[in-house]
């Protein structure tokens, strides 16, 4: 037989956060985040409990990740491939 002294569960967690818990992860303000979740054209996916607004951690950080600004990295990419390009040109004679 044997005997478990000790057991450790982890996992990671994917809370429900209210607008002021969001607000400490997100560094938004609550009203930022308000206005979000009223957005029409692209609303911050959140849930509605009583008077209580509350968005799951993993939605909110899918919803950012879709609002990258990935122009500058383009930009940079493109660079860099001009400049390659440029230092493995041969000279012309």
């Amino acid at each position: 037989m044997h005997i478990v002294e000790a057991l450790t569960i982890q996992q990671d967690l994917d809370p429900y956060l209210s607008l002021k818990g969001l607000a400490g992860y997100s560094s938004l303000s609550r009203r930022t985040l308000q206005d979000l979740v009223n957005d029409t054209s692209d609303p911050l996916p959140s849930y509605r409990i009583g008077g209580k607004i509350l968005v799951r951690r993993s939605d909110f950080d899918r919803w950012m990740a879709r609002r990258r600004n990935t122009r500058a990295e383009a930009v940079a990419r493109l660079a860099a491939a001009d400049a390659q390009a440029l230092l493995s040109a041969r000279p012309r004679k």
